[in-house]
């Protein structure tokens, strides 16, 4: 993947995964934004963004879309990193727990818990 070819609806859905904005990656989706595809520069995916910005719903949407907790960035740094790193350990504690841990693991009750308390 040649990460310098970012489109701009890619970028928007990396910023409000950033900011937790579900109404700014609704609007990016609908104007053709993947969860899968986005990456910034660096090649820090959508999850990254939710992750660093200690946003669990928005965590939570990015798994489920089908971004890997696993996947790197250029530099190696996992999802898991980037909450750690920013102090977001509910986050941390939820990939852990969930998408991290065996399949059908904790976590989906407080990622469905944090979706419904931000409608």
């Amino acid at each position: 993947m040649d990460l310098t070819q970012i489109t701009q609806v890619d970028n928007a859905l990396l910023q409000a995964c950033l900011e937790g904005s579900v109404e700014a990656l609704s609007h990016a989706v609908q104007h053709g934004a993947v969860a899968t595809r986005a990456r910034d520069p660096m090649g820090a995916t959508c999850l990254h963004m939710a992750a660093m910005g200690g946003h669990l719903d928005v965590a939570a949407w990015c798994v489920e879309q089908g971004v890997s907790p696993k996947a790197g960035d250029a530099q190696g740094v996992l999802p898991l990193h980037a909450c750690c790193f920013n102090g977001h350990l509910a986050v941390a504690g939820w990939l852990v727990d969930g998408p991290l841990g065996e399949p059908g693991a904790g976590g989906a009750k407080e990622a469905k818990e944090a979706r419904r308390a931000r409608r």
